[in-house]
């Protein structure tokens, strides 16, 4: 749970109940009095989903509240413009899966097909600080998937190195988060569908923030010790998007916080709703979906029934002005350059 909110005299009270903390303009904050809407962006500080915050106001109250902004005091909504105040419900919380409530059968319905992505779709946590912050650190939590048996892992940039270059642009400098040390990598057990305690510490190969995609390298177990064995983990085999259309099934696998802060790994089934064409990342390079995707699930496993990887659960998107919310997953023949650049550096 992020927070409370309560009614007060005169308005009401958002309470921070986060372990991470609720920070306000990048300084923590444990509560927060409103009187009007209130934009408010839980998880991810730059890719985590914004709600507004309405109070219920007597019609009174209500009519001084229109004269106010008549004068021209406005507060942000979602997707709005006017400088706001903005809380974010822990230091980071990472991307997102949310579709159908139903319980889904996996694209394909193969157990062995969907057993074997559980496999290779692993938990990532890290520490880190705001930027502009050092003091105010923080544990936040993403998704990958590994692709190679010697622990070449396939994420999100925004998880493995916040600090690349592209991802302000991309999602704002609202609130900047720096580089962790190392990743910490938990493997999926096979019994439980949880995660395991942190096996392996893992650092960046190659990232790139204007395409939001990195591969990160397993080097030593969760301690820092050198590994004494060879390592032979469970792999995803990458597939294609060049040939998706709309309405091809798509099966998101990842840690998301809505389960247990990512203590499971959840599996939600949709479509690709759309093949869109990024203007900087070029035609078919981002995916459309109804899946459900949540914060924690960004850079992990989106296959289709053949089990093969075809993307990378990013994102979510919000329609300006409407309450639609889509999952955005990065193609992966858009980061198939980068992952053979990562896969040479790694040789």
């Amino acid at each position: 749970m992020h927070g409370r909110v309560d009614p007060v005299p005169g308005g009401w009270t958002y309470t921070n109940l986060s372990n991470e903390g609720t920070f306000q303009d990048g300084r923590r904050i444990t509560t927060r009095a409103f009187n009007e809407r209130l934009g408010l962006r839980l998880g991810h500080p730059v890719a985590g989903p914004e709600l507004t915050l309405v109070p219920i106001l007597s019609a009174a109250e209500e009519e001084r509240r229109i004269a106010r902004r008549r004068l021209g005091k406005r507060l942000a909504i979602l997707g709005g413009v006017a400088a706001a105040l903005l809380l974010v419900a822990g230091v980071l919380g990472l991307a997102f899966v949310v579709g159908r409530d139903d319980p889904v059968k996996p694209a394909g319905d193969d157990t062995d097909v969907l057993e074997a992505a559980k496999a290779a779709t692993v938990k990532i946590t890290a520490e880190s600080h705001l930027l502009d912050d050092p003091s105010s650190t923080g544990t936040y939590h993403g998704s990958g998937s590994i692709i190679r048996s010697d622990g070449l892992i396939l994420t999100n940039a925004h998880v493995a190195a916040p600090e690349s270059p592209g991802l302000e642009e991309k999602y704002g400098d609202d609130v900047r988060i720096a580089d962790p040390d190392y990743l910490l990598i938990s493997l999926t057990d096979g019994m439980t569908d949880t995660n395991a305690p942190a096996s392996y510490r893992a650092r960046v190969v190659q990232a790139d923030g204007e395409l939001d995609v990195a591969v990160v390298q397993i080097y030593a177990d969760e301690d820092g010790k050198e590994l004494d064995d060879e390592l032979h983990l469970p792999t995803v085999p990458i597939g294609s998007s060049g040939d998706l259309r709309a309405g091809d099934s798509v099966t998101v696998l990842g840690f998301p916080a809505v389960a247990g802060d990512g203590k499971s790994i959840t599996v939600t089934t949709g479509v690709i709703s759309t093949v869109l064409d990024d203007p900087d990342l070029g035609p078919r390079s981002e995916l459309d979906t109804d899946a459900r995707i949540a914060p924690g699930n960004s850079g992990g496993t989106a296959i289709n029934d053949d089990g093969e990887l075809i993307g990378i659960p990013t994102s979510l998107f919000a329609d300006e002005g409407t309450t639609v919310t889509s999952g955005r997953i990065r193609s992966i023949d858009a980061a198939k350059d980068l992952i053979d650049e990562a896969e040479k550096e790694a040789d």
